[in-house]
């Protein structure tokens, strides 16, 4: 049990790193570093949040636990991804304070409804009944403590980092870094539309 334990273990630390890695580079092709370095904390907070949490509740790591932190590793990015990408959006209106306020404001019943979507799924596991329904349990309540950790970090901690963030950096023309994806994009579709205004009809060599 102890090797299967430690085996479990491994897996969720690659996974997170995968993740962690992957997060971070796309993050990076829409927003300046500190911000995709801010937006990707949410994987290790949410996690280090979890075994807090677990030590406090006395809930032990074990094959099913980890089973719940394997699953989690997929779902606690969303908000944090959607929450920082609509306040990206609020800051070519307003300023970064406010910004951040109405970005996060803006997305908080979307994002709590995805939430209580997922508590309406696994919260029925904590009421079964019998030895099944003593082991399953600990399946709902690590994922949906983790799941509340990132929800919490995705709209009282990542807002602030995201205010402090473009608060403390030059206005960012366009073309730069952090903008380069929708640049090359905007590029891409300007050539398309005058290769088809010179050949509408045929393609052109």
């Amino acid at each position: 049990m102890t090797e299967l334990v430690e085996e479990r273990l491994n897996l969720i630390a690659e996974n997170i790193a995968v993740g962690l890695v992957l997060v971070f580079i796309t993050m990076w092709l829409f927003f300046s570093l500190r911000e995709a370095l801010s937006i990707s904390a949410a994987l290790p907070v949410s996690f280090l949040g979890t075994l807090f949490a677990m030590s406090v509740f006395g809930i032990t790591i074990n094959m099913i636990t980890l089973v719940a932190l394997l699953m989690a590793v997929g779902l606690i990015m969303d908000d944090s991804i959607v929450i920082a990408e609509n306040i990206d959006k609020w800051r070519a209106r307003v300023g970064p304070a406010e910004a951040a306020a109405r970005g996060a404001m803006e997305v908080l019943p979307g994002v709590v409804s995805s939430f209580l979507t997922t508590v309406c799924v696994f919260g029925p596991l904590l009421f079964l009944a019998g030895d099944m329904g003593q082991i399953l349990r600990f399946i709902p309540m690590v994922l949906l403590i983790t799941l509340a950790i990132s929800l919490f970090e995705g709209f009282f901690i990542l807002p602030h980092h995201l205010n402090h963030d473009a608060a403390s950096k030059p206005v960012s023309k366009p073309g730069t870094k952090p903008r380069r994806i929708k640049s090359a994009s905007q590029r891409g579709a300007l050539n398309g539309s005058k290769n088809t205004a010179f050949c509408p009809s045929r393609p052109c060599w």
